[in-house]
């Protein structure tokens, strides 16, 4: 059976540099699954008012792009000391 998944596509430009200067063609186009529905995670980020609108948004698709794969590669050694701390972390952002 095939697992039941949220799919998402995600356009990031680079629009300045460092300086303020315009950058030309420099653009990501991902598409990415999640277990979660993110845009009601952030509804319920955004609600609490924590963080502006953008800076909720910022939190939620880093947080749970990043969640994502550790889960896919949950034995590869590169997470196994983060693992602990995120999982606290995703814990604390719930409760908040």
């Amino acid at each position: 059976m095939e697992k039941k998944v949220h799919r998402y596509r995600m356009e990031l430009r680079h629009t300045t540099d460092t300086d303020g200067n315009e950058v030309q063609d420099e653009r990501l186009d991902l598409e990415f699954t999640n277990h979660d529905d993110l845009f009601e995670i952030m509804e319920r980020i955004k609600s609490r008012e924590l963080f502006d609108d953008d800076t909720s948004a910022e939190l939620v698709v880093g947080m749970k792009m990043l969640g994502e794969v550790m889960l896919r590669h949950r034995d590869s050694p590169l997470f196994v000391e983060f693992r602990d701390a995120f999982n606290s972390f995703m814990k604390k952002v719930k409760a908040a």
